[in-house]
């Protein structure tokens, strides 16, 4: 049983979501938030004082603008549309990233966009999946409802 006074307030684990309650009712709304969490995490790897491959790409995709008007596959797994179904203020959200992340690592890791449009064009090395690709699973009470169904005449 977790006590309250030992409990870890989210805005102190991850400052970024500071005011921003995120939705997640569903394991759907649990993968967008853990594509977000993960994204500003590799946002901050470094090696030798420069970003890593993974934090290029993921400043890029924290910051990339999207168009739900435009492609839809690339929208879909947006990090705006993740803030859309989070029910959370992307622009807000952004705001956060610029402070917890700092103008420096942002900077530094959008400055080389040819870096990040290369990284993007083929598929990363030891992946047999494409970057952020949805999760292929069926959750255990639509399985059940899959499987476990009788034939209504």
């Amino acid at each position: 049983m977790i006590h309250e006074d030992k409990e870890i307030d989210l805005a102190e684990r991850m400052p970024y979501w500071n005011g921003i309650a995120p939705r997640i009712p569903t394991p759907l709304h649990a993968m967008y938030k853990r594509m977000i969490d993960t994204a500003v995490e590799e946002a901050r790897d470094v090696k030798d004082g420069l970003p890593t491959d993974d934090a290029v790409l993921a400043v890029d995709w924290l910051f990339r603008e999207a168009d739900p008007n435009g492609d839809i596959h690339t929208y879909f797994m947006s990090f705006k549309n993740c803030c859309h179904v989070l029910d959370a203020d992307w622009r807000r959200l952004r705001g956060n990233l610029r402070v917890y992340l700092g103008f420096e690592t942002i900077t530094t890791a959008q400055a080389d966009k040819s870096r990040a449009n290369a990284l993007l064009s083929v598929p990363l090395q030891g992946d047999d999946e494409e970057l952020f690709e949805a999760i292929r699973c069926v959750p255990v009470l639509d399985q059940g409802n899959l499987f476990g169904m009788e034939t209504v005449h």
